[in-house]
């Protein structure tokens, strides 16, 4: 008796700490496991930990599209180049004219262009060119005019910059005249000589403001003039190299 009163003392004496550390253990886990579920009731905050790590991750990406999104406003503004979104433009220039025509003095030359930009490089122009000045001959002088339609391309040297200085070239076509001025012509009745007109143009420009460019130019022109059998010499061409600054106003 006393042997089975003694070995039930002694497994309860070891299943119940056994039971205990098993029901604590329970217990944690309820309790853990009860604080990681969503307390939403009304006036309380709702704490979600999976909704939050959620809603962190959308705020993120918001602010990671909001980010990529000034990128492209601020690379838009810096590309916007002002002068290239206005289609069309007009300028004009003044110069030095040094004709290639025997016996004639440098002179002056100005002139005015109405522009449209085809594109980014290259645009189509109208241009009318004057130039000045007098000769060995004294009350003798000269007047070379010129109409043209030029083609123009535009080399950028930072095309991502609105700012960017840029190189340009251009072909020009049209009618030319060339005319004595002065006492002489008009004493011996001198007239004046119209042709066929090329010219060739480069230089450089740079926007100064939002609207407004100023450039540097070298022009050459040449005025195709036809022999007329009862006036001699005639049939030299009008010629002259001239070198210029101006200015356009992009609309």
């Amino acid at each position: 008796m006393n042997i089975k009163v003694t070995a039930l003392a002694m497994i309860l004496a070891i299943g119940f700490p056994l039971t205990a550390q098993a029901q604590e253990t329970n217990n944690l886990e309820t309790n853990t496991s009860k604080d990681l579920q969503v307390s939403c009731q009304p006036g309380v905050v709702c704490n979600d930990f999976g909704a939050n790590n959620q809603e962190q991750g959308v705020n993120v990406q918001e602010q990671e599209d909001e980010i990529a999104q000034t990128r492209r406003t601020r690379t838009r503004r810096t590309r916007g180049f002002s002068t290239l979104d206005s289609k069309y433009y007009a300028g004009g220039n003044i110069g030095l004219f040094l004709p290639f025509i025997d016996e004639t003095d440098v002179g002056f030359d100005f002139g005015g262009l109405f522009g449209y930009k085809v594109n980014k490089n290259i645009s189509a122009e109208v241009e009318l060119f004057n130039a000045r000045g007098g000769t060995e001959l004294d009350d003798l002088g000269y007047n070379l005019f010129g109409l043209t339609a030029n083609g123009v391309y535009r080399y950028y040297f930072n095309p991502d910059s609105s700012k960017s200085l840029y190189a340009f070239g251009g072909l020009g076509l049209g009618y030319g005249r060339l005319s004595p001025t002065g006492d002489v012509a008009d004493d011996n009745d001198l007239d004046s000589e119209n042709g066929f007109l090329v010219q060739t143009k480069a230089g450089v420009g740079y926007p100064i403001a939002d609207k407004l460019d100023i450039f540097g130019q070298a022009r050459y022109v040449n005025v195709f003039i036809g022999e007329e059998d009862n006036i001699p010499d005639s049939g030299e061409d009008g010629n002259g190299l001239s070198f210029e600054a101006g200015a356009t106003y992009n609309f």
